[in-house]
C-alpha cells in the first residue's frame, strides 16, 4: 500500500512540476478514451478528487474495471453532477454488485429526474431480479428494507428539495412493488 501512495506521489509531483491541471484533465480523459482507464484513475487522483467533476470521473473509471463500491464512493461524492446520469450509474454499480432493491431505488430516483429508455430497461432487469436475489442469497426483513428505503429517502430529498413528493412518492411506490412484507424461513 506505501509503495502504491509513494509511486502515486511521485507520479502527481512529476506532473504537476510539468504540466498545468488542465492538461492532466486532457492526458486523464485520453487514456479513459482509450480504455486505459488504471492510467486514467491514476491521473484524476492527481487532481483535487473533492472536486465534483473529478469525484465522477474516478466513479466512471472505477466502474469500468469492476471496482464497484470505489465507483459508489466518488458518484456519492459527485452529487450536483448531471444527477440523472450520476443516479442511473449509482444504480447500474448496485446492480453490478447484485444489490437489486437499491438499484430499482437509484433508477427510479433517476426517471423522475428525466425518462431514458436505458434506465427503464435496466429498471425492469432488477425488478426481476429481485425474488431471485431475495429467495437464494438472503432474506430482507421489511424492517431492514425500511430503514433502508427511510435513509436513502433523506439522502435523495436533501439533494433534490423541488422533488421531494415525487421521489418520496417513488420510494413508496417501490416498496409496495416489491412486496417485502416480513422474513421468510424455508
Amino acid at each position: 500500500m506505501n509503495r502504491v501512495s509513494i509511486s502515486l506521489f511521485l507520479l502527481c509531483s512529476s506532473l504537476s512540476a510539468d504540466i498545468f491541471p488542465f492538461q492532466i484533465i486532457e492526458k486523464a480523459n485520453s487514456a479513459y478514451a482509450h480504455k486505459d482507464f488504471k492510467k486514467a484513475i491514476k491521473l484524476f487522483k492527481c487532481l483535487d478528487s473533492k472536486n465534483r467533476w473529478v469525484a465522477y470521473n474516478l466513479g466512471n473509471s472505477y466502474y469500468k474495471i469492476g471496482m464497484y463500491n470505489k465507483a459508489l464512493e466518488y458518484y456519492t461524492l459527485a452529487k450536483g453532477v448531471d444527477e440523472p446520469i450520476r443516479l442511473y450509474n449509482i444504480g447500474n454499480s448496485y446492480f453490478k454488485k447484485g444489490d437489486f432493491i437499491r438499484a430499482v431505488t437509484f433508477y427510479r430516483a433517476s426517471l423522475a429526474l428525466k425518462e431514458d429508455e436505458d434506465t427503464k430497461q435496466n429498471l425492469h432487469l432488477a425488478e426481476e431480479s429481485i425474488p431471485k436475489k431475495i429467495f437464494t442469497n438472503k432474506f430482507i426483513t421489511r424492517d431492514r428494507y425500511h430503514n433502508f428505503t427511510e435513509k436513502k429517502a433523506s439522502t435523495l430529498l436533501k439533494s433534490d428539495r423541488d422533488r421531494k413528493e415525487e421521489i418520496a412518492s417513488l420510494l413508496e411506490k417501490i416498496e409496495r412493488e416489491v412486496h417485502i412484507t416480513k422474513l421468510y424461513k424455508p
